[in-house]
């Protein structure tokens, strides 16, 4: 059984929307699509569809951020062949505070610079360990969805919170701190990330489907060129036994997403993203080794770690396995590789879970939770006991999300048979 059949296995009884590849050694192995990009236009997904992909964005803002301090190193002087300099003066930079790029007089702070800007570092925002709350899990964050702010307010709507624990003392899920390096990008380059990561990555790899957005929602999209082959994002009510697929009314305004989550992709564009920084053609292996060591666990019950904007699993039988999730209004993205196969898989779909109708629930959940929980360990508390209260939630994340695929296609790979690895 190779990777296609294990493919259409997967999707037989289920109601999908995406688009999923699979490749080792860069061949295509597996490729499928499943519903519409636009069911209103009776038109399907294929395989150049665009997704939003969510948090996978924040694995080129760290790559981002690497390349641009790699650059600088290279301007004062240091020739590219003293690798052990180069590597001292990022590492160097890395446990810098935020306010050696952001100084105080920086429109960001709004004149008004938080004490906490002068301890954490560029190290503490890439490993999600800075104690930053996390904005978009602010109550308040549905109150200013209407109207987003430019990027000072949005900083002030967070900036005077309390740390959620002391710098660097464990790790916690904040895209605070991803919106964060995105400013931090922008200064060093001087130029804006958007037109950082078009002329340093994706102009160079040929990723002409990939775009990082920053203004505006998928709905602003339509009309323009680029984004001919976008999809719709469309949502369910993963609570209901028989939910019904609708598109999604109100999109997630890109300044809230930036560089932590705000890019526009294709698999083939994520096969070719993967293929270059795996093989040391994105950043030199230095730093490419850096990018993906396993600073600090996300998890004390697994083997679960973060690099920079990677999420790395220790698999018993595969080795580490990078990767990273997404989600956003409409849209899930799963991207992984595995280096011991060198096979990389993409899940994009266009249809996500809607929890509105669950505020009640988890706000009554969430107070019976211990105070002093991160936002990451008090999300997978919640969203534990809602599965245990809502047995339909994990029964439809197997029926319509793609990304469901790259977990359980781990598994199968991990078994004492595993697949055989044959294109189909």
């Amino acid at each position: 059984m190779n990777i296609q059949m294990s493919l259409n296995d997967y999707a037989k009884n289920c109601q999908l929307s995406g688009t999923i590849m699979v490749s080792k050694d860069s061949d295509i192995i597996a490729n499928q699509n499943f519903g519409f990009a636009d069911s209103s236009a009776n038109i399907k997904c294929c395989t150049n569809t665009q997704y939003l992909i969510g948090s996978v964005t924040k694995q080129f803002t760290a790559v981002a951020l690497l390349r641009a301090l790699y650059d600088n190193a290279i301007a004062s002087g240091i020739t590219k062949d003293n690798t052990s300099a180069i590597e001292k003066r990022i590492k160097e930079n890395l446990n810098e505070p935020i306010s050696n790029y952001l100084p105080q007089d920086h429109k960001i702070w709004a004149a008004s610079i938080p004490k906490w800007a002068n301890i954490i570092t560029l190290h503490h925002l890439l490993t999600h360990s800075s104690g930053l709350v996390n904005y978009t899990s602010l109550p308040a964050f549905k109150d200013i969805f209407l109207n987003p702010p430019e990027m000072p307010a949005l900083v002030s709507f967070f900036k005077d919170k309390e740390l959620d624990f002391p710098i660097g003392s464990k790790f916690s899920y904040s895209n605070s701190g991803y919106q964060l390096l995105g400013e931090i990008i922008q200064q060093i380059t001087g130029q804006a990330l958007r037109v950082y990561l078009e002329k340093t990555f994706f102009k160079p790899l040929n990723m002409f489907t990939t775009f990082l957005l920053t203004k505006g929602t998928v709905h602003d999209l339509k009309n323009m060129n680029q984004f001919k082959k976008m999809a719709c994002g469309y949502e369910i009510d993963v609570t209901n036994e028989n939910p019904v697929i609708k598109e999604v009314e109100q999109h997630c305004p890109m300044q809230f997403a930036g560089s932590a989550g705000g890019m526009v992709s294709t698999a083939p564009d994520l096969l070719l993203w993967n293929s270059a920084l795996y093989a040391g053609k994105v950043l030199p292996y230095f730093l490419l080794n850096l990018l993906l060591s396993p600073h600090i666990k996300m998890n004390d019950a697994k083997d679960e770690f973060y690099g920079y904007g990677i999420d790395i699993i220790a698999n018993p039988k595969l080795g580490n396995i990078y990767g990273h999730g997404g989600g956003i209004d409409g849209f899930g993205s799963q991207l992984m590789y595995i280096p011991s196969l060198n096979l990389s898989i993409i899940c994009l779909s266009n249809i996500a879970r809607n929890l509105e109708k669950l505020q009640p629930e988890i706000n009554k959940i969430k107070a019976q939770l211990p105070v002093d929980l991160s936002s990451s360990e008090e999300f997978e508390m919640i969203y534990t006991e809602l599965k245990r209260k809502f047995p339909a939630m994990a029964t439809n994340e197997d029926h319509y999300f793609t990304t469901e695929f790259a977990a359980k296609l781990v598994k199968v790979l991990s078994s004492e048979n595993g697949l055989a690895l044959q294109s189909s």
